[in-house]
């Protein structure tokens, strides 16, 4: 939001002025989720900006572990499966 002095944000965002600017100088790196989102409601800021904002104190998000390999059931296992007409069944493989 256009025209907050420092002191002004903190309040709105419930924080101290100290711990804020320690924040904007890049002294505190480490805010917590609620402190983010506090300031991004403060700023007025939207999806994006708010996304913005959560990327730069945080870093990039890291990349999503690979999905393991897709295993198929050997025939005789699943003629077996396919008999269990009356029961639950489930196979697990080495991945879970």
């Amino acid at each position: 939001m256009a025209g907050l002095r420092r002191e002004e944000l903190a309040q709105l965002a419930g924080v101290s002025v100290s711990y804020y600017i320690r924040l904007e100088q890049g002294q505190r790196g480490n805010a917590s989720d609620e402190v983010l989102a506090a300031l991004a409601r403060a700023l007025r800021l939207s999806d994006q900006e708010r996304k913005h904002l959560f990327t730069l104190a945080r870093g990039p998000a890291p990349a999503a572990p690979p999905a393991p390999p897709v295993e198929t059931a050997r025939p005789g296992v699943r003629r077996l499966l396919d008999a269990m007409t009356e029961v639950p069944a489930v196979v697990l493989g080495r991945f879970g």
